[in-house]
């Protein structure tokens, strides 16, 4: 689709849209098809351990692919409440407890 698109419609898109049909068409074909999963989940942040696809075999290598191409990252601070709501209360404690050494496990 994306290459119709491009071969139909390239001469409106801008250099940002054209830079990444350019780049999406040089990933592998794994990658592609993960990348078009992560797109059509709700959210921008997606915890690792809920990746589950079985026409990605590979997901490790799918994933550094598209990260060591740009097209996915590590969350940013501005993104840590997000990223709180992946982590258990159990996860939550064993963070926070080295920095708040007054915390316990019942607060």
């Amino acid at each position: 689709m994306l290459t119709f698109v491009g071969e139909h419609y390239g001469h409106v898109f801008d250099e940002t849209q054209q830079r990444f049909c350019r780049d999406f068409t040089t990933l592998s074909f794994t990658a592609q098809c993960l990348y078009v999963r992560l797109v059509n989940r709700k959210g921008a942040l997606f915890a690792r351990r809920s990746l589950r696809y079985p026409e990605i075999p590979d997901l490790a290598t799918a994933l550094q692919e598209l990260e060591g191409a740009g097209f996915l990252g590590v969350p940013e601070l501005e993104q840590l409440g997000d990223m709180l709501n992946f982590m258990t209360r159990a996860q939550l404690f064993a963070a926070l407890k080295p920095l708040v050494p007054a915390l316990r496990s019942s607060m």
